[in-house]
């Protein structure tokens, strides 16, 4: 360290600690403050440089010789003399320090404090989930099905297990990490772990690559896997399949597979919730005199329903237990909506029935009270 250093810079200050603190508190204060600026957790504009300082000044505070001799610069100036250095050891500790970086922080690895890892060979990891999306008939969201998914992808490659190697030779320990999976790099003084590019983390090369996989450990395959449909799924509902999704490395466990189920419309049901809706036409005199009718449900059968005499079109019947399975057992309703359909050819007897009948009913205009409203609003 410099005697300029020494005499421009209040290490003190820096550290936000009185300059009679003790070793205790000066550590501590330390490790807050490396922890809240280092550069892989904080990534404001100027948190680096902060980190470096700090580091700086309690590589010469922890130090009883250095800090003596900052004190007596500080005090007496240039003239008095000193010298220091700041030089960090391969391992990214502090020289001056009595003791490893694990200490200082607490007992943490830098790695585990940081999210770099630590220096040990990294764990196996698990595979990533997969989505993908089907379709299916509005029949099988309602009795349930099984369907077979053929899918594109990385699988775990059958002839090296996954190791990437040639089967038959043994991956050897990567000369750029010692076999750690990591590297250690300075940033101002205080030396931290990253992958190692080398190995991508293993911390083993294959000195044979396996030929199916060319050393990945991975291939390419289509698979057909198949999934259960529940009975009752709603459109655009997720499915999880475990165990289905991309393969983990370092012997990790496969991720997940995410099926979204769109459910098709029906050309006669539409789905409400658990019920279900059905338009029912029915004739103008079974409306008017009443009759019980056979109408459709999702089983592919038919129930009776009673539709009670001067029913008005548009009128909506409640058939119990008819509709979509529930998750929590039973079913919904079928919704039965009357249309009174209107004759599109009438000849014979039945046209003269109507022509006696619109004879009696013309004193009958079911559209006056709507005129008479209409009237009302104009006043």
């Amino acid at each position: 360290m410099s005697a300029k250093d020494y005499l421009e810079k209040d290490y003190y200050s820096i550290l936000g600690v009185a300059k009679d603190v003790d070793d205790a508190a000066l550590k501590k204060k330390y490790r807050k403050l490396a922890r809240e600026l280092h550069p892989d957790t904080n990534k404001e504009k100027g948190a680096e440089d902060k980190f470096k300082a700090v580091s700086e000044a309690y590589d010469v505070l922890s130090d009883t010789k250095k800090r003596a001799e900052y004190d007596q610069m500080r005090t007496y100036g240039a003239s008095a003399g000193g010298r220091g250095g700041f030089d960090p050891r391969n391992a990214g500790a502090q020289q001056g320090f009595n003791g490893n970086l694990d200490d200082l922080l607490g007992g943490f690895n830098l790695g585990d404090l940081f999210g770099g890892g630590n220096r040990r060979q990294q764990k196996s990891r698990r595979g990533s989930d997969l989505e993908t999306e089907i379709s299916i008939s509005f029949n099988d969201a309602y009795e349930g099905t099984t369907v077979p998914l053929n899918l594109r992808g990385d699988v775990t490659c059958t002839n090296c297990k996954g190791s990437g190697a040639k089967p038959g030779t043994t991956p050897k320990k990567c000369s750029s990490c010692n076999g750690t999976g990591q590297t250690m790099r300075n940033a101002g003084g205080f030396g931290f772990a990253d992958t190692c590019a080398t190995c991508y983390g293993s911390g083993r090369i294959n000195e044979q690559k396996d030929p199916n996989c060319s050393g990945t450990g991975v291939v390419k395959e289509t698979r057909t896997i198949t999934a259960r449909i529940p009975a009752g799924i709603k459109t655009n509902s997720k499915l999880r399949l475990k165990a289905k999704g991309e393969p983990g490395s370092r012997g990790g466990e496969p991720g997940d597979l995410i099926l979204q189920v769109i459910v098709n419309k029906d050309d006669i049901f539409e789905r409400d919730g658990d019920n279900v809706r059905v338009t029912v036409p029915i004739r103008y005199d079974e409306a008017v005199f009443g009759s019980q009718i056979a109408i459709p449900v999702p089983t592919g059968t038919t129930v009776t329903l009673k539709i009670p005499s001067n029913t008005q079109n548009g009128r909506t019947f409640r058939v119990k237990n008819e509709g979509m399975p529930k998750t929590t057992g039973g079913k919904g309703d079928l919704l039965a909506k009357i249309e009174i359909v209107v004759p599109q050819n009438i000849t014979g007897k039945a046209k003269e029935f109507l022509e006696n009948y619109a004879k009696e009913v013309t004193h009958d205009n079911p559209r006056a009270e709507l005129i008479a409203q209409n009237a009302r609003r104009k006043r």
